[in-house]
């Protein structure tokens, strides 16, 4: 067991070792990476609050349905 957590380590802290630190004076390719998704979910929440406004129509026509129909008898 101790071979196997000694070379998952090694593995590890070797790959740790090669990764290129990221300078942090270009942000700006960050926040277009983000662009993308923020339009993706205000997309999704346009389309949720569009399926709401659709259940609640549905649900007030069948309240004025079951209330208006009362009259009529």
């Amino acid at each position: 067991m101790t071979v196997f957590v000694g070379v998952v380590l090694t593995c590890f802290l070797g790959m740790v070792d090669r990764m290129d630190v990221m300078p942090m004076c270009d942000m700006r390719v960050m926040t277009g990476a983000l662009m993308i998704p923020r339009i993706v979910m205000f997309g999704g929440c346009s389309m949720v609050a569009g399926g709401m406004l659709v259940m609640l129509r549905g649900f007030a026509m069948m309240l004025s349905a079951l209330v208006g129909h009362k009259n009529l008898r």
